[in-house]
């Protein structure tokens, strides 16, 4: 076993045991909107979302239309605005969207129109690095958990090293 299997077994088991409550709590969710008869889905939404699903956020979508989205299918919204295919269903791989069970006509929209326009306004804007290299913001947050995920690495690294006594590998990695 090498300190690499270490920390890729600690980063699947952390992710597996995320993904597991999130499923749990969606299926919640689900049952409940079954109980008071629930024809919809609402998307959340959250700021510097992922480009296959920023334009998506926030709409609601009948029953039908989201197993299209899932399935990796066209879909519509219930506004009638009509969507390609996505590559990741919602709530999996990684992404933080959640949906709620709604009664299309009569749950009103979490979101405006102008207020989604904005969030996707805001991502665009980003940071531009001083090479000009223009970054969304959603990009910029990707490379923050790159970072994030190798400090935690070499600190791990670091400490397994100063354990094992070596000092001069340990001074290296910090």
């Amino acid at each position: 076993i090498t300190f690499t299997n270490i920390i890729a077994t600690e980063t699947a088991v952390r992710r597996n045991i995320l993904d597991g409550i999130r499923a749990i709590n969606q299926g919640v969710q689900d049952e409940v909107g079954k109980q008071f008869g629930a024809d919809g889905k609402e998307l959340t939404v959250h700021a510097n979302s992922a480009p296959d699903n920023e334009p998506i956020q926030g709409h609601q979508f009948s029953n039908t239309e989201f197993d299209k989205l899932q399935a990796g299918q066209p879909f519509v919204d219930y506004e009638g605005r009509k969507f390609k295919p996505i590559a990741r269903p919602i709530g999996v791989w990684n992404c933080r969207h959640f949906t709620y069970s709604i009664i299309l006509g009569v749950t009103k929209p979490n979101y405006t129109t102008q207020q989604l326009d904005k969030m996707i306004e805001d991502n665009q804007k980003g940071y531009t690095d001083p090479k000009g290299k223009h970054y969304t913001m959603y990009e910029c947050t990707q490379k923050q958990r790159d970072y994030e995920s190798k400090i935690r690495k070499n600190k791990e690294l670091q400490r397994t090293l100063k354990d094992s006594g070596d000092i001069e590998g340990a001074k290296k990695v910090q």
